[in-house]
């Protein structure tokens, strides 16, 4: 069992691993020819779920993987906090790889950072031009130091993971959902974020006990139970919700606080006859092309 690649984009596999520990303290990551799947199920109860799907290529190159498992299959628990210090440790680096290793018969992820520094002694401009002199390209009389680059850092993070043999992931499948709605493109992801911690925020500051916390939703758009009042939890929600002409609105309502941001002239994406059961007839049919007929509240999905 072999696995090694080149990490190519250090800053999308870090925000990565960053969201999946705030939903659980393990992943699993299934490795195979052509994909890497990150998957997060609850530890005990109702929680949330992710099934994260990506492409080799899109955070990995010069990959090499080989098991004895159709399509040279890997699976591996991962603890998500010391993969994401690793990963947050890289992102200054100028390349790092990563490989699964064995230490003393206990199975370890190495990311291995190599950081590229430029001498002190000798600008890069004065270097640049002392190489374009002729009389001067004779580099037998320099010494270390002189050139940029010429210091390099190798720093081994070591992550232990457990390999899971594959019959004991054979009953893991990806959560079914109904089809949704409405789908439509958010706004910037941070915008919407600052915004929905504000209104939380707000929303919080008007009580005083909290009670409990719970999240929903489908289709469009979802609610979450932030238990703001003292015993009427279905009372106080962070409300998302999207409609098929372009529009999106995030809000919260306690008994002392209705507050609501909008948008319009968002993007709602056509559905690919290809991707949908039934073809042109089962696009004409989905829930998301009737909701175009809807106005008012009744085109709103929550």
């Amino acid at each position: 069992m072999r696995f090694k690649a080149s990490i190519t984009n250090i800053g999308t596999f870090s925000k990565l691993t960053s969201s999946l520990s705030l939903l659980g303290k393990v992943v699993w990551i299934r490795l195979d020819d052509d994909q890497v799947r990150f998957t997060v199920i609850p530890e005990q109860g109702p929680g949330t779920q992710v099934w994260a799907v990506l492409s080799k290529d899109t955070i990995f190159e010069e990959y090499n993987i080989k098991s004895a498992t159709p399509a040279n299959t890997i699976n591996l628990q991962v603890p998500l906090a010391p993969l994401q210090r690793a990963l947050r440790s890289a992102l200054s680096g100028s390349s790092a790889s990563i490989r699964l290793t064995k230490q003393n018969d206990i199975p370890f992820l190495s990311l291995t950072i190599i950081n590229n520094t430029f001498s002190s002694r000798v600008p890069l401009i004065a270097t640049e031009e002392f190489a374009r002199e002729p009389n001067n390209a004779d580099d037998s009389l320099a010494e270390p130091g002189d050139f940029p680059a010429d210091r390099q850092t190798t720093i081994t993070q070591s992550i232990p993971v457990i390999v899971l043999p594959a019959a004991s992931v054979s009953s893991i499948h990806e959560p079914r959902c109904r089809d949704p709605d409405v789908h439509i493109m958010l706004p910037p992801l941070l915008q919407l974020k600052s915004i929905s911690d504000r209104f939380t925020k707000m929303a919080l500051s008007t009580t005083t006990t909290p009670t409990s916390r719970r999240g929903g939703g489908g289709g469009g758009g979802g609610s979450q139970d932030l238990g703001l009042v003292p015993g009427s939890s279905s009372s106080s929600r962070l409300v998302l919700a999207a409609n098929m002409h372009g529009a999106l609105r995030i809000g919260v309502t306690t008994a002392a606080l209705k507050i609501e941001s909008r948008w319009e002239g968002l993007v709602n994406p056509e559905l690919d006859p290809n991707e949908v059961e039934g073809g042109e007839e089962g696009v004409n049919r989905h829930a998301s092309t009737l909701m175009k007929e809807k106005e008012g509240e009744e085109a709103w999905a929550v």
